[in-house]
């Protein structure tokens, strides 16, 4: 593929000369080293995320969004489970008047589960997925 043909897949209208530089596979994985995600966990609720095959799931920020009818004093534990082990790991703590998000730095390449404590409110949890090149 020619960066002509890989302007075009970009919805460019912009062209520029082609030149053979960027292969097909190159710009594929390029288009999946930002495919943003983003996830709502919901009071209560536990929910499970599987990374596709060959791809690591970045989790980057958490988000407690709640209404000031709905906002409950403290602060509230965010968790995740990795796998089959069964142990609950704290990885952030929210509170909607003093620290509503928090930056996270977590990858995962198997499944996991992702939870918090608050009984009125939902957390966004945003990331990205990352092409794994050593596959």
């Amino acid at each position: 593929m020619t960066i002509l043909q890989s302007v075009r897949c970009l919805n460019t209208a912009e062209l520029v000369p082609a030149v053979p530089l960027v292969t097909i596979v190159e710009h594929q994985r390029r288009d999946h080293m930002c495919g943003n995600t983003g996830i709502e966990v919901k009071p209560g609720q536990t929910v499970k995320c599987q990374p596709r095959a060959y791809f690591l799931l970045h989790i980057s920020q958490a988000v407690l969004v709640e209404s000031e009818a709905e906002c409950e004093v403290g602060k509230r534990t965010l968790y995740v489970k990795v796998g089959s082990s069964g142990q609950q790991i704290a990885i952030g703590v929210l509170s909607a008047d003093k620290f509503p998000q928090v930056q996270l730095d977590l990858r995962f390449e198997q499944n996991f589960e992702l939870s918090h404590t608050c009984k009125t409110a939902s957390v966004f949890f945003s990331g990205y997925e990352v092409y794994e090149s050593r596959y």
